[in-house]
């Protein structure tokens, strides 16, 4: 038998190209562009990672082998940090040769960080060195890089891949705007990431046109701290000027705002330890969990000048099983929205549509008085 395959024609070709293309911009359309704004160290690169971990594949052993390095790497940043805090502020040691073995530790590098796992054990039982530890909030370090310090001696191991958790509790700072589309109970979004840092923030105005969302992340646990590129200003007071700026601005209006109180359980410990008004000098709610959260959360909600909600949530970016409960009530939020302004759009179009008809017809009424205007006037001249 001969060969039975139907020849497509170029016309049917350029005819199928058109609609494939039609079609990939349909499918285009109907992602919902979200952005993830915030202050520096907030935490949206964690939640970000948690969405890959949800509702994409995860980490493959391959990709969580490359994160390794950045794990050990935290380590070394973190001890770094301590010797050049303790060297500014002429901190002592309590064992004095602590002090060589850190900058030993130092010079090495990271690559070397691994050779030192005695060395650390012994740093990290000195007393000095526990002190400014237990002062965290005077330095750039971060909790979950103490984790990691603690952790040393799996991590140092030859064979260690890294586990999601180790993976969430990775600090790196984003620079420029990462993007991702993830699908989620019939929903189709396009999410960015973007730098926090002050020298970061000029980019975001790129990634505002066709915003469908903001979820705006602050970081809790650190109203006691200052910003790394500012050491003169708390990262709380810059998380509320920020969110004061984007709540207003005139790109985002008709969208919904979501706040993500981030890292809700270290700061439920932090603020029965540490008053809230080491900041807010106008907090009267003392040591109390509750009464920090409602006036911090009240703090922001206040600055909201529009007519619409704010939708707040309490979120852990390293518990996935709450994140994944949050991103369903976003989700809500987001389909709502959407939903109403599909109906609404379908108004206008079909409001839009009705005007054309009515201009359509004031046309074709002048245009006939027009002709009979005309017409009169090759009557008069026949006479």
């Amino acid at each position: 038998m001969g060969n039975t395959t139907k020849q497509t024609s170029p016309k049917e070709e350029l005819i199928d190209q058109k609609l494939i293309q039609k079609k990939e911009k349909e499918n285009e359309k109907e992602k919902q562009r979200i952005l993830m704004l915030g202050a520096g160290d907030g935490g949206k690169s964690t939640i970000f990672k948690q969405l890959k971990i949800l509702y994409q594949e995860g980490y493959s052993r391959e990709e969580k082998e490359k994160f390794r390095k950045e794990v050990r790497s935290n380590i070394y940043y973190t001890l770094t940090e301590i010797y050049y805090f303790m060297k500014t502020n002429n901190i002592p040691y309590y064992e004095p040769s602590h002090k060589d073995l850190l900058k030993e530790i130092k010079n090495g590098g990271e690559k070397e960080i691994v050779n030192h796992y005695e060395k650390i054990k012994k740093i990290m039982t000195d007393k000095a060195v526990q002190k400014v530890i237990n002062e965290i909030h005077k330095t750039q370090i971060h909790e979950s890089a103490l984790d990691f310090i603690e952790d040393a001696s799996r991590i140092f191991q030859k064979d260690y891949i890294p586990t999601l958790d180790d993976i969430l509790k990775i600090h790196r700072r984003t620079t420029g705007i990462m993007s991702d589309y993830f699908s989620f109970d019939n929903l189709d979004l396009e999410i960015f990431d973007v730098g926090g840092q002050r020298n970061e923030r000029k980019k975001w105005i790129h990634a505002y046109a066709e915003t469908k969302a903001i979820i705006f992340v602050v970081n809790l646990n650190e109203y006691d701290k200052v910003l790394f590129e500012c050491s003169t200003h708390s990262r709380m007071g810059e998380s509320l000027l920020i969110f004061d700026d984007i709540c207003n601005s005139r790109w985002f209006n008709n969208i919904p705002v979501i706040i993500f109180f981030n890292q809700i359980d270290r700061f439920e410990k932090k603020v029965q330890k540490k008053n809230l008004n080491c900041h807010f000098q106008d907090y009267v709610g003392g040591l109390n969990f509750q009464n920090a959260l409602e006036f911090i959360k009240n703090k922001f909600s206040s600055l909201n000048k529009t007519n619409r909600e704010i939708h707040i949530f309490e979120t852990c970016a390293l518990d996935t099983g709450k994140m994944k409960q949050i991103f369903m009530e976003v989700t809500k939020i987001l389909k709502d929205f959407y939903s109403l302004d599909k109906e609404l759009k379908g108004q206008r179009e079909e409001t839009e549509k009705e005007k054309e008809k009515e201009d359509e017809k004031e046309d074709e009424k002048e245009n006939g008085k027009e002709n009979e205007k005309e017409n009169g006037k090759e009557k008069e001249k026949e006479k």
